[in-house]
Protein backbone atom coordinates (compact mmCIF):
# COMPACT_ATOMS: atom_id res chain seq x y z
CA UNK A 1 0.00 0.00 0.00
CA UNK A 2 1.40 3.37 -0.95
CA UNK A 3 1.99 6.23 1.47
CA UNK A 4 -0.61 8.25 -0.43
CA UNK A 5 -3.29 5.60 0.20
CA UNK A 6 -2.38 5.35 3.88
CA UNK A 7 -2.61 9.13 4.29
CA UNK A 8 -5.94 9.14 2.47
CA UNK A 9 -7.32 6.36 4.69
CA UNK A 10 -6.16 8.16 7.84
CA UNK A 11 -7.70 11.41 6.63
CA UNK A 12 -11.04 9.74 5.94
CA UNK A 13 -10.95 8.04 9.36
CA UNK A 14 -10.17 11.34 11.08
CA UNK A 15 -13.04 13.07 9.29
CA UNK A 16 -15.42 10.27 10.29
CA UNK A 17 -14.36 10.54 13.94
CA UNK A 18 -14.78 14.33 13.94
CA UNK A 19 -18.20 14.09 12.28
CA UNK A 20 -19.31 11.49 14.81
CA UNK A 21 -18.20 13.66 17.73
CA UNK A 22 -19.92 16.73 16.32
CA UNK A 23 -23.15 14.75 15.87
CA UNK A 24 -22.93 13.31 19.39
CA UNK A 25 -22.48 16.81 20.85
CA UNK A 26 -25.67 18.18 19.29
CA UNK A 27 -28.07 19.15 22.09
CA UNK A 28 -31.13 16.97 22.45
CA UNK A 29 -34.26 18.98 21.71
CA UNK A 30 -36.54 19.60 24.69
CA UNK A 31 -39.97 17.97 24.81
CA UNK A 32 -41.82 21.25 25.45
CA UNK A 33 -40.66 24.86 25.04
CA UNK A 34 -42.19 27.97 26.61
CA UNK A 35 -42.37 30.57 23.86
CA UNK A 36 -44.06 33.39 25.74
CA UNK A 37 -44.68 33.83 29.42
CA UNK A 38 -46.50 36.65 31.17
CA UNK A 39 -48.31 37.82 28.03
CA UNK A 40 -51.84 39.21 28.35
CA UNK A 41 -53.56 36.29 26.61
CA UNK A 42 -51.62 33.66 28.57
CA UNK A 43 -48.47 31.58 28.42
CA UNK A 44 -47.60 29.89 25.14
CA UNK A 45 -45.87 26.53 25.22
CA UNK A 46 -44.98 24.48 22.19
CA UNK A 47 -44.63 20.69 21.96
CA UNK A 48 -41.11 20.90 20.51
CA UNK A 49 -40.75 17.13 20.23
CA UNK A 50 -43.89 16.94 18.06
CA UNK A 51 -42.42 19.50 15.67
CA UNK A 52 -39.05 17.72 15.51
CA UNK A 53 -40.73 14.33 15.08
CA UNK A 54 -43.06 15.91 12.52
CA UNK A 55 -39.98 16.71 10.46
CA UNK A 56 -40.21 20.50 10.68
CA UNK A 57 -36.75 21.76 9.73
CA UNK A 58 -34.97 23.49 12.62
CA UNK A 59 -34.23 26.47 10.37
CA UNK A 60 -37.95 27.20 10.00
CA UNK A 61 -37.91 28.72 13.50
CA UNK A 62 -34.22 28.94 14.36
CA UNK A 63 -33.07 31.43 11.75
CA UNK A 64 -29.57 32.81 11.30
CA UNK A 65 -28.68 35.64 13.63
CA UNK A 66 -28.10 39.18 12.48
CA UNK A 67 -24.74 40.92 12.73
CA UNK A 68 -26.12 43.45 15.25
CA UNK A 69 -27.22 40.64 17.59
CA UNK A 70 -25.08 37.53 16.99
CA UNK A 71 -26.38 34.22 18.31
CA UNK A 72 -24.67 32.69 21.33
CA UNK A 73 -25.50 29.17 20.15
CA UNK A 74 -26.91 27.47 17.06
CA UNK A 75 -30.38 27.01 18.57
CA UNK A 76 -31.24 29.81 20.94
CA UNK A 77 -34.64 30.40 22.50
CA UNK A 78 -36.81 32.91 20.63
CA UNK A 79 -36.91 35.10 23.75
CA UNK A 80 -33.11 35.36 23.81
CA UNK A 81 -33.47 37.95 21.04
CA UNK A 82 -37.18 38.67 20.53
CA UNK A 83 -38.58 40.53 23.53
CA UNK A 84 -41.94 42.16 24.32
CA UNK A 85 -40.54 45.66 23.81
CA UNK A 86 -38.00 45.00 21.07
CA UNK A 87 -34.50 46.43 20.96
CA UNK A 88 -32.52 48.50 18.46
CA UNK A 89 -30.66 45.31 17.43
CA UNK A 90 -33.82 43.21 17.05
CA UNK A 91 -36.65 45.14 15.44
CA UNK A 92 -39.09 42.19 15.41
CA UNK A 93 -40.80 42.06 18.80
CA UNK A 94 -41.75 38.77 20.45
CA UNK A 95 -45.37 38.71 19.27
CA UNK A 96 -44.45 39.63 15.69
CA UNK A 97 -41.93 36.78 15.61
CA UNK A 98 -44.89 34.38 15.71
CA UNK A 99 -47.83 36.17 14.08
CA UNK A 100 -49.24 39.55 13.10
CA UNK A 101 -51.41 41.56 15.56
CA UNK A 102 -54.62 39.96 14.25
CA UNK A 103 -53.07 36.46 14.44
CA UNK A 104 -54.18 35.94 10.85
CA UNK A 105 -50.70 35.43 9.39
CA UNK A 106 -47.15 34.76 10.52
CA UNK A 107 -44.58 32.05 11.13
CA UNK A 108 -46.64 29.84 13.46
CA UNK A 109 -50.19 30.50 12.32
CA UNK A 110 -49.40 30.10 8.59
CA UNK A 111 -47.81 26.72 9.23
CA UNK A 112 -50.67 25.63 11.49
CA UNK A 113 -53.26 26.62 8.86
CA UNK A 114 -51.39 24.58 6.22
CA UNK A 115 -51.25 21.60 8.59
CA UNK A 116 -55.01 21.77 9.24
CA UNK A 117 -55.70 22.07 5.49
CA UNK A 118 -53.53 18.96 5.01
CA UNK A 119 -55.61 17.02 7.53
CA UNK A 120 -53.72 17.57 10.80
CA UNK A 121 -56.56 18.65 13.06
CA UNK A 122 -54.19 18.92 16.06
CA UNK A 123 -52.46 22.08 14.78
CA UNK A 124 -53.94 24.97 16.79
CA UNK A 125 -55.31 27.92 14.82
CA UNK A 126 -57.34 29.75 17.49
CA UNK A 127 -55.75 32.13 20.04
CA UNK A 128 -56.68 30.22 23.19
CA UNK A 129 -55.45 26.93 21.75
CA UNK A 130 -51.90 28.27 22.12
CA UNK A 131 -52.32 30.92 24.82
CA UNK A 132 -53.18 29.28 28.16
CA UNK A 133 -54.16 31.20 31.26
CA UNK A 134 -52.54 29.78 34.39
Amino acid sequence: MSKRNIVLILLVALLAICAGQAFAQQPKPPVTVTLAQGVALGTVTMPHKAHVDGKVACTVCHHASKAAKPAKSAFEKCTDCHTKTGTPEVKVKLQAAFHNPAASAGLCIDCHKKAVAAGNAKAPTKCMQCHKKS
